[in-house]
């Protein structure tokens, strides 16, 4: 079990970008949890976020949110990774919501009982070490999504998906 405790950047998943969380952004308060056994790997974050909008240069607090994250990811075999990821950002600003500390939990149902004003995403990543320096990987990430709406092609405005397949071709060309 490796605890983290600090402000930088993250990233889950695979790829220079990734659809769950990349590293892209700003700095942020985070707590990482991240813990092996066997061929499993899980890792809990809990950040705090600040709101992208600057009120007032230097005169005000900046508004805070705060998310909460999972990802566990099995390698299948020696070359194959297969991960699942959950994330939610709080739909309350300066409050950090203590339901979602449970390491081991889906985060649909904290959100349903509070109410569902939270933004939950789900995600499925995976990647393949295929010959000698060649990974291929791909995301699929749903951010608030309903089948039923899918269904009903009504065009909803709250399903909204993802999807990246990208390869890496590591020392390319004999350059390390």
């Amino acid at each position: 079990i490796d605890v983290a405790f600090g402000y930088d950047k993250n990233f889950i998943g695979n790829g220079h970008r990734s659809l769950f969380l990349s590293d892209f952004g700003n700095n942020n308060l985070f707590l990482k949890l991240n813990t092996r056994i066997w061929k499993l790997n899980y890792q809990n974050l809990f950040m705090e976020l600040h709101a992208a909008e600057i009120p007032g240069a230097g005169t005000t607090l900046l508004p805070k949110k705060y998310a909460a994250m999972h990802h566990l990811d099995i390698s299948v075999t020696k070359w194959l990774n297969i991960g699942l990821f959950e994330g939610v950002v709080f739909g309350r600003k300066n409050r950090f919501d203590f339901g979602y500390l449970n390491p081991i939990i889906f985060y649909r149902s904290v959100e349903q009982q509070n109410g569902s004003f939270d933004n939950s995403i789900i995600g499925l990543d995976a990647k393949a070490n295929v010959g000698k320096g060649i990974q291929l990987y791909g995301q699929l990430a749903l951010d608030e999504f309903l089948l039923s709406e899918i269904k009903a092609n009504r065009g909803w405005w709250a399903n909204k998906y993802a999807m990246q397949i990208g390869a890496k071709y590591i020392d390319a060309f004999g350059i390390k």
